[in-house]
């Protein structure tokens, strides 16, 4: 298919604000640089990023399995989509494509640009790079499809990070914001903004902990789950805002 940017359209309607709950937290180590987040089924999986220290980590209650990156790789964006893990690297253009029965890596893609965040929306992947656009990609050879720039009214919405398909929208993690966006993504709007910015305020987190950055949907229980760099807790939340399905796109774990 040949690549294209979608042109940027007429100003946006106003953005909602979503309220939350927080229903519990569960306790970690503070030295996961977390850069990506997903679930399969029950079990949480995580990519790490930093060079040296990159890892791709599936949480099993008794027994974590762990994949570690090559030293010249930093581990990114992280998602599930037709049972394969597929991790982004952030400079070196390299997607890991990870089977999970047994977990081991099967292909290497490449890409152009850096890779942030990863999300699926059930056919295609969808990458971040740190700017206000969104590029969606074929998951054969995961070359460019096509792109939205992600705007609230008129005003782009820079740093784009984690990425999770939740019920027919993108949420994303905006670097250095404690707050969510929730986006079209047809048109690229945000549609709602959550604000976390009370759930771990700054002055109560020591000097060691980095930004919020990691968005996990469990669509059993819908609850959102998210954590940060370094950060000794991933908090689960209730979001009425997210539940059901306003969209026919099928979910991120075909």
């Amino acid at each position: 298919m040949t690549f294209c940017s979608q042109a940027v359209g007429n100003s946006c309607p106003p953005a909602q604000h979503w309220d939350y709950q927080r229903l519990g937290e569960h306790s970690r180590a503070a030295d996961f640089f977390t850069q990506g987040l997903t679930f399969v089924g029950d079990t949480l999986v995580e990519s790490t990023g930093l060079y040296g220290r990159s890892r791709l980590i599936v949480h099993h209650k008794d027994n974590p399995q762990v994949i570690r990156l090559p030293d010249r790789l930093f581990g990114e964006g992280l998602t599930l989509h037709r049972q394969r893990l597929w991790q982004l690297s952030w400079k070196s253009g390299h997607l890991r494509v990870y089977r999970l029965n047994p977990l081991e890596l099967e292909k290497t893609l490449h890409y152009q640009g850096q890779g942030w965040g990863l999300t699926s929306d059930g056919r295609h992947l969808i990458r971040s790079d740190g700017s206000s656009w969104l590029s969606f990609h074929s998951d054969e050879d995961f070359s460019p499809l096509k792109r939205i720039q992600v705007r609230d009214g008129q005003r782009p919405v820079r740093r784009l990070n984690e990425l999770e398909w939740v019920n027919g929208q993108i949420l994303a993690n905006i670097w250095f914001s404690q707050k969510i966006a929730s986006i079209d993504p047809d048109s690229g709007c945000v549609r709602a903004w959550l604000d976390l910015s009370t759930l771990w305020p700054y002055a109560e987190r020591p000097a060691s902990a980095d930004v919020l950055n990691g968005i996990a949907w469990h669509a059993g229980r819908e609850e959102l789950w998210v954590t940060g760099k370094n950060w000794p807790r991933i908090y689960r939340l209730d979001v009425p805002a997210l539940k059901g399905s306003p969209s026919g796109r099928s979910s991120q774990t075909e």
